[in-house]
């Protein structure tokens, strides 16, 4: 394991402020708790990335790591996750030798770097380590097309652990990259924050239903829109950013569902406590590759939170109570009611929740350091 004080460098998709806090987010701040040096960038500003901003006049979202993880971005001329062509990686050599001559990520040296996005690999060779852990979150291939390709089998066969926050997505990586690489692939699920969500309020006294989280090209609207129309009598409130399309296509599609309402972003201070209100949460997911990978974090989050959970296409779920899976839209009313009828919790709930929090993922990722 590597010593106290080590000194640790997360290279994320997501940057330190963000909408939402995403698995390196806990990583970095358990990690800071346990006495480790963290760094972290979140994938790199570019010179165009500021000049999107400036047009746009974006809000900054809220820091969502601790004052002690230390933030350190790379900047770069191009954006890092452009495809392999000459001119990008001339132009960013020259801008990161001398714009981030200074950022401590080139100028330390890292007892491990933890990466979740492969774009970040042209940089990794600038960066003194002595361990790298390839942290795959997603399908990248189904996200982001063939370009993602060329960096992302490098820095598998760089890497001295792939772990993966799925089956799935560990799955994909030994298809598309090689069976050679199965002995050093692992999976850890990302986990919750055992100190942040919290159940303070009895299934009896709650009612209706919520979901917390992104709205993009995932969510199945379609779904939404089948269970409020079949369930007039539960209030179906969605939080999260609405998507550029939600006036001209989403809005106009829930127009004659009174029942739905989109709540747009909400602080991620107060998510438990939103939360605790509603009986039921649910997960309307698409039926793409992207879904398939991802983690089941928010089940966690949601469980912790006292909710009943209806969910689709998430992969290698195990049997866990008051979790239900629906398969299509055919089914999708009748698992809604068995989750929505369900009172009783077995006693040993809080034991498999608590099981899957972030301190526990924490120590097992610390084990794969040795």
């Amino acid at each position: 394991m590597i010593i106290a004080n080590g000194k640790i460098l997360i290279l994320s998709h997501t940057g330190v402020y963000s909408t939402f806090k995403i698995g390196s987010h806990h990583y970095a701040n358990m990690l800071s708790n346990l006495g480790y040096d963290v760094y972290y960038s979140g994938i790199s500003s570019s010179f165009f990335h500021r000049i999107r901003r400036i047009i746009s006049k974006e809000k900054p979202a809220k820091k969502k790591v601790d004052d002690i993880v230390r933030d350190v971005d790379i900047n770069s001329f191009f954006p890092l996750t452009m495809r392999d062509v000459w001119y990008k990686n001339i132009a960013n050599n020259i801008f990161i030798k001398n714009v981030n001559k200074k950022n401590p990520i080139f100028n330390i040296n890292f007892d491990v770097v933890i990466c979740d996005y492969p774009f970040f690999y042209s940089v990794l060779s600038k960066i003194k380590y002595k361990k790298l852990i390839y942290r795959p979150t997603d399908n990248y291939t189904s996200m982001s097309g063939e370009k993602v390709r060329f960096y992302e089998k490098k820095i598998c066969y760089e890497a001295q652990k792939i772990i993966s926050t799925s089956e799935t997505v560990k799955n994909e990586i030994l298809k598309n990259y090689g069976v050679q690489l199965k002995d050093k692939s692992h999976v850890i699920e990302n986990g919750y924050d055992q100190n942040f969500f919290y159940n303070k309020n009895e299934n009896i006294n709650r009612k209706n239903c919520v979901y917390i989280g992104a709205l993009d090209y995932r969510f199945d609207y379609e779904a939404l829109k089948v269970l409020a129309n079949e369930n007039p009598e539960v209030s179906f409130d969605i939080f999260g950013p609405l998507p550029k399309n939600y006036l001209s296509s989403i809005e106009p599609n829930f127009r004659n569902c009174g029942n739905v309402s989109f709540k747009g972003v909400v602080d991620y201070e107060i998510v438990p406590e939103i939360l605790n209100r509603y009986r039921v949460g649910i997960l309307p997911l698409t039926n793409n590759d992207s879904n398939r990978g991802r983690s089941p974090m928010k089940l966690w989050e949601y469980l912790s939170c006292g909710l009943n959970i209806v969910y689709s296409n998430i992969e290698h779920v195990n049997e866990i109570p008051c979790v239900h899976r629906y398969n299509n839209l055919n089914d999708i009313n009748e698992i809604f009611n068995k989750a929505y009828t369900q009172t009783e919790k077995p006693e040993d709930l809080n034991t498999i929740i608590e099981s899957n929090s972030w301190l526990g993922k924490v120590n097992l990722l610390l084990k794969y350091v040795e």
